[in-house]
């Protein structure tokens, strides 16, 4: 269960970063 919560957090961090890139571009 725990690795499934770091995978939903980092899913979510990993988003954030691709749509700061994408607005960034």
């Amino acid at each position: 269960l725990i690795e499934l919560k770091l995978l939903k957090e980092y899913t979510a961090y990993s988003r954030e970063i691709n749509t700061e890139i994408w607005m960034s571009t």
